[in-house]
């Protein structure tokens, strides 16, 4: 999926001037390969177990953000990763909706998660290369107006997240019934809750972070 090299390579290049970044990548790449041969062999797809499968996706992505946000390695990474490429990484949020509202068209999703159910976040998509280049290219506006989008972008986020959870085919499903979130069991769109959303939220995370504790904006 295109979406998903966008976001390694974006992710990358936020964390290339850090020792051990290329062995990270390499990391995900593995991960990437496990979720996508799981999928294929319809691992998610048995949804009447306990817990339910998709719980081997969600638990390892939470993990994987609490250790760089709590780690030392992940400390490291916070301080020097690139504000700028993480901002830029936000883009592709636009190609994502465009990719959900397709997947509803096909049956494979809720409305619910599409621009046309109440999910904003193409917006942010919209928005970050703005952000982008009035922050750091221009330095038209400070590191407040970054630190509120960030927090408003974590906000669309979770807009679309908790909705997609309760949609997915499982004994925790609460809404969409009729046409529930069965794409993201499959491959490759096991990569988006595997990949795609981890890496944008650990993004806000490490850009809150710092800016927080920085009270400026560092590069």
């Amino acid at each position: 999926m295109v979406v998903t090299g966008l976001t390694l390579v974006l992710f990358f290049l936020a964390s290339r001037q850090i020792s051990g970044a290329s062995w990270f990548v390499l990391g995900f790449i593995g991960w990437l390969a496990i979720l996508f041969v799981l999928a294929e062999q319809s691992f998610f797809l048995k949804i009447d177990t306990l817990p339910p499968r998709l719980l081997f996706v969600l638990g390892p992505a939470i993990l994987f953000i609490t250790a760089m946000m709590a780690t030392r390695w992940g400390k490291t990474f916070t301080e020097k990763a690139s504000l700028e490429m993480l901002t830029w990484l936000h883009t592709i949020r636009f190609p994502v909706e465009l990719l959900l509202y397709g997947l509803y068209v096909q049956g494979q999703v809720p409305e619910r998660m599409t621009f046309t159910g109440g999910n904003l976040d193409i917006l942010i998509g919209l928005t970050a290369p703005v952000m982008a280049y009035c922050v750091f290219t221009r330095k038209w506006i400070s590191w407040q107006w970054l630190l509120a989008w960030n927090g408003v972008a974590v906000l669309m986020l979770l807009n679309v997240v908790i909705p997609a959870i309760l949609a997915a085919p499982s004994v925790l499903q609460r809404i969409a019934f009729d046409q529930p979130n069965v794409a993201i069991l499959k491959a490759p769109f096991i990569w988006l809750p595997g990949f795609v959303v981890p890496v944008v939220l650990l993004s806000h995370c490490i850009t809150i972070a710092r800016l927080i504790k920085s009270r400026r904006l560092t590069y």
